[in-house]
This record gives C-alpha cells, structure tokens and sequence, in this order.
C-alpha cells in the first residue's frame, strides 16, 4: 500500500503518488496487504510480520500463522478497533503480543474469547468495550503482562477466570465492567 521511512513504521509515501526526493539518501520499507485486505508490516529486524486491518470488511477474522514465509507475530496498535462488523475472530499460536487497542470497540464479537498460547504480552484496552463477547475469557499461562482496561466493559463475559501463575503485571482496571466474570 505503500512505503515507510522505519522499519514496520507507517506509510509516509503512498504507491501510486508521485513524490520529489531531495538529495540524501532515503531507505524505504514496503508495506503490503494482502489480497483479503489485511495489512502485514515487517517487524523485529524484518524477521516477523504484525497485522492490521487494512481494507477487509468481512465478519470472520482468522489471522494466518505466516505471511510471505515468515511468522506472524503481533496484532498491531489499533489494528482493527471499531471494527464492529467482526464477529468472531481466530489468532494462530504464533501471536506473541496484542497491541494497545487492538480490538477496542469491536461490539460485534460473540462467544467465547480464547487467547492463544504463545501470547506474551495484553495491551490496554486491547478488547475493551467488547461488549458482544458472552461466553468465556481464557487466558494462557504464556501470558506475563496484561495492559490498562484490557478487557473494560467486555460485560457479556461469563464464568470463571484462572489468573495465570507468570503474570508479572496486570495494570489498573483491566477486568473493571466484567459484571459476569
């Protein structure tokens, strides 16, 4: 979709747009999407991928494991919040970090909400005000850290919640509103 000054940064030069360079050199960085819309950024060196939203518009999200050979390893920083058109979603074992508002406000979500295991790391407001959810949250003992309100206002989740034995730190308010919990 376009080309970035940093490595996994965003789009400062859009494809297809005409630019003037000036006289130092520029290292550019591909950003592509995919054929089904989502957008895959190289992070970590160039070593892995993290995915966001893009241009798909469809109801069932499931993330592929790898993209271009390599894995895909993190849900990008508001990667799909508002998307309220998903209703359910699959994240390959892969995924080792859920960025900051990933899925904020994705009020379409339902069911249950399983975390992969190879999950490291639960940004704030990661799901927050995913009030469609309704059934129940499981969360792997991979997971070492859990950000603010990750999970705020998810008030359709029901059942128990096993705090995993790893996690070093869970921030303010992260299960606040999660009446069924």
């Amino acid at each position: 979709i376009g080309w970035a000054t940093t490595l996994g940064g965003s789009v400062s030069y859009a494809d297809r747009a005409s630019y003037t360079m000036g006289s130092a050199d520029v290292t550019l960085y591909a950003v592509w999407e995919a054929d089904n819309g989502l957008v895959y950024r190289l992070i970590n060196n160039g070593t892995e991928y993290e995915v966001s939203c893009g241009t798909y518009a469809g109801t069932t999200l499931t993330i592929p494991e790898y993209y271009g050979g390599k894995k895909v390893t993190r849900i990008a920083k508001n990667g799909f919040t508002g998307k309220t058109q998903l209703t359910s979603i699959s994240l390959p074992s892969s995924i080792k970090s859920i960025g900051d508002f990933a899925f904020q406000s994705c009020t379409g979500l339902t069911g249950s909400l399983t975390i992969p295991s190879g999950v490291k790391s639960i940004g704030g407001w990661a799901f927050n005000y995913c009030t469609g959810l309704n059934g129940s949250l499981t969360i792997p003992s991979s997971v070492t850290s859990i950000g603010y309100r990750a999970f705020d206002g998810c008030s359709g989740l029901t059942g128990s919640l096993t705090i995993p034995s790893g996690l070093t730190s869970i921030e303010a308010s992260t299960f606040f509103n999660c009446k069924g919990l």
